[in-house]
């Protein structure tokens, strides 16, 4: 389960410096009129999927949640670990907003980071239709876009059925919830 944890900051790290080497054009300029708007609200992802339906999506008792943030590039993470024959079962949950960025950057965004990382993964892709604006499963989980948000929900091995199932429900979920947040 740490190892998941570890991925997953390697992603976010990796797609931060993609994104990065963009360069800046602005010659010292202020961006500050070129930034589209985003919302203010900074959401926690137990908002999106909570512990009640964590146990209901894994069929388990959770023992223990952690939560890590990184300010830097924006993002929170949940991850639910789970009690008795499922110990080894966990579900985690990342959002991305730029609302919670310490120094937003207009050229490192949601959409942006998910894009790098579709991009990356091109060719491994299952491209899930009906969750958010855009999603697709790969490592580690199901990446989603939904408006200025993007959220990775990891459950494990993503070429089980099973965990794929998990993903997609979980996917419908966070995103009903995240539209009740921000409407």
């Amino acid at each position: 389960m740490k190892r998941t944890v570890v991925i997953m900051l390697i992603f976010v790290l990796l797609t931060v410096l993609a994104a990065g080497c963009s360069g800046d054009d602005n010659n010292g300029k202020d961006n500050t009129s070129d930034k589209s708007p985003v919302s203010a609200q900074v959401i926690e992802p137990n908002q999106l999927i909570s512990k009640e339906v964590a146990e209901e999506l894994i069929g388990a008792a959770v023992a223990d949640v952690q939560k890590s943030e990184q300010e830097a590039v924006g993002v929170k993470q949940c991850m639910y670990e789970f009690s008795g024959e499922a110990s080894d079962r966990f579900l985690q949950v990342t959002l991305n907003q730029q609302s919670f960025m310490k120094n937003p950057n207009p050229a490192i965004t949601p959409k942006s980071m998910f894009d790098v990382i579709k991009d990356n993964f091109e060719e491994e892709l299952v491209v899930i239709e009906g969750i958010g604006d855009e999603a697709f499963i790969a490592t580690p989980g199901l990446h989603v876009l939904a408006g200025d948000y993007y959220m990775v929900i990891a459950v494990g091995n993503t070429s089980h059925e099973t965990n794929r199932d998990i993903l997609k429900a979980a996917g419908a979920k966070a995103v009903e919830n995240l539209e009740l947040l921000t409407n």
